[in-house]
């Protein structure tokens, strides 16, 4: 839904893949989720085609709350590895617990 010019409510938003501003190769990606004013805010995942998501709570775009983190193919030595407790401001931050995936 849009309100006002901005996505609100529930919704799907796909993001194509590309290369940002620093050369760096961005995977596609969906989120499913809440919005508010045009930002990602409230319960939502967002996950990229690199295997890579997050699943939790949004607050004006960013990971903010209780949360599931885990890191897709393309991050090297921590590719599986899950972070499951509290972000703020996009960051893992607080209570928490990290698992490793050790099967490669």
């Amino acid at each position: 839904m849009y309100f006002g010019g901005h996505r609100q409510g529930t919704g799907v938003y796909m993001y194509a893949g590309g290369v940002d501003d620093d050369g760096e190769t961005v995977p596609g990606g969906v989120y499913l989720g809440e919005w508010m004013k045009g930002q990602m805010h409230g319960r939502g995942i967002l996950s990229y085609s690199d295997g890579e998501y997050y699943v939790g709570d949004w607050r004006h775009d960013g990971k903010n709350g209780l949360g599931i983190y885990v890191w897709g193919k393309g991050s090297g030595d921590v590719a599986g590895d899950k972070f499951e407790g509290d972000f703020k401001d996009g960051n893992a931050d607080g209570v928490g617990r990290t698992l490793f995936n050790d099967s490669g």
